[in-house]
């Protein structure tokens, strides 16, 4: 247990060069605010180490910021140009964020004692696994994607594997696993993935530990009103959002379709979009125009981090739509969960372990993979029951502070770090 005036200090370690800079919104920054915001909660004092400030998360007595040494030299490679042929930038980049991360960790690790370090598996995660071992620190990886799953799961992607050789693992994926204490990972397919794939013994050390939300920062607001008026959107209509990336598996298309049916039935709809990849707004905006669909479809475009618990809470009603056409899904959505802490209810597809904490009947409706009139027929009917929004709202939010808080998901893969703590001593 932390000791109130000499508490444990953790090392959290952005694994991705400008990961908060070159991506502003999505599950990322979710995600590592929580666990950061959790691990404060359990006590730790968390020495934070990145190229950028993490939206939300201020240098504080329990969170402190270390940028990586020659950050400022780094930050003006334009890695994604014309002028990086050949990918010599990028290679470029690459070395120097190594020579970083050795520089900025050694010397922090001789400056302080750290009971552990938590780390997100990345393409550049095995040097930071590396200086762990070095150094016999406990290392906690969280595994969003285990990295040889990369060439499965695209829009063409091919099916589960079916032995173990047809997967390619290279050496930086097992260097991190092998010198992980703990692996914390979203998904029970995903953990199968590493068992199945990599190798079975990387079971002992794993937890499935799925997505959690702040239920702090996204809460109920009265205010919703107000914050329709700042985006000019019409308080008589009954607005719908959906925030995501909008990967393939979001599918659009389908996703028009959908819209298309419900609104032919109710014209004072409005389906508010929110995209956090600016690379798909234009074509989401093609597609709109094509089916006509403008005069029901608003666009928001990276709205950011701290305002999206305002822009959920001026929603009637939030979906959660996906289709992966046949090829496994192996995700776990976060903006879901941020959707039932608000206090709103869901329409959401039941695929995988994809929209796992919404609950058919109790906090929103589940709807096959591909049922587009299930689906619209799901909208239409909250959008006629405003009593049932309101008890599948209230049910959502108090899901989500008595089980999906970020403090219980870190009391999870702490509860087996102590564990292995334990056998080890």
């Amino acid at each position: 247990m932390n000791q109130l005036n000499n508490p444990d200090k953790v090392l959290y370690v952005v694994g991705h060069s400008f990961a908060f800079q070159r991506s502003k919104a999505g599950g990322f920054i979710s995600s590592a605010k929580g666990v950061i915001d959790g691990l404060c909660e359990h006590g730790f004092v968390v020495h934070i180490v990145s190229d950028s400030l993490l939206p939300g998360v201020n240098n504080d007595q329990n969170k402190q910021y270390h940028y990586y040494d020659v950050r400022s030299l780094r930050r003006f490679i334009p890695i994604k140009t014309r002028l990086n042929v050949k990918g010599i930038l990028t290679r470029v980049d690459s070395y120097l964020f190594k020579v970083s991360i050795n520089k900025t960790l050694n010397r922090l690790i001789n400056e302080n004692k750290y009971k552990f370090i938590y780390l997100r598996a990345s393409h550049t995660g095995q040097y930071i696994a590396e200086i762990a071992k070095k150094y016999n620190i406990p290392l906690i990886l969280e595994v969003n994607k285990p990295l040889s799953m990369g060439p499965y799961n695209q829009r063409n992607g091919l099916a589960w594997p079916k032995q173990k050789s047809d997967v390619k693992v290279n050496h930086n994926e097992r260097i991190q696993y092998e010198a992980a204490t703990v692996i914390t990972v979203d998904s029970p397919l995903r953990g199968k993935w590493i068992t199945d794939f990599v190798d079975q013994k990387y079971g002992d050390k794993m937890v499935i530990n799925p997505n959690a939300v702040n239920s702090d920062t996204f809460k109920p607001s009265n205010n919703d009103q107000s914050i329709r008026k700042k985006y000019s959107i019409d308080e008589s209509k009954i607005l719908v959002g959906m925030a995501s990336s909008f990967r393939w598996y979001n599918d659009e298309i389908e996703l028009c379709e959908i819209i298309k049916a419900t609104i032919d039935k109710k014209s004072n709809i409005l389906f508010l979009l929110i995209v956090g990849d600016k690379r798909r707004i234009k074509p989401i905006k093609n597609l709109i125009e094509k089916n006509n669909l403008g005069s029901n479809v608003k666009i928001l475009e990276q709205v950011p981090f701290n305002e999206m618990p305002n822009v959920l809470n001026m929603c009637d009603i939030s979906i959660s739509h996906f289709n992966f056409h046949g090829v496994w899904p192996h995700n776990c959505s976060i903006k879901h969960l941020e959707y039932l802490a608000v206090g709103k209810p869901v329409v959401a597809t039941k695929v995988g372990y994809v929209n796992f904490a919404v609950e058919d009947n109790v906090n929103g409706i589940m709807i096959k993979e591909g049922d587009v009139n299930g689906f619209s027929k799901a909208v239409l009917k909250l959008v006629n029951e405003k009593d049932t929004r309101e008890i599948y709202g209230k049910n959502g939010r108090k899901k989500a502070v008595n089980e999906l808080t970020w403090y219980k998901n870190v009391n999870k893969f702490l509860h087996l770090f102590n564990e292995k703590k334990l056998i080890r001593e």
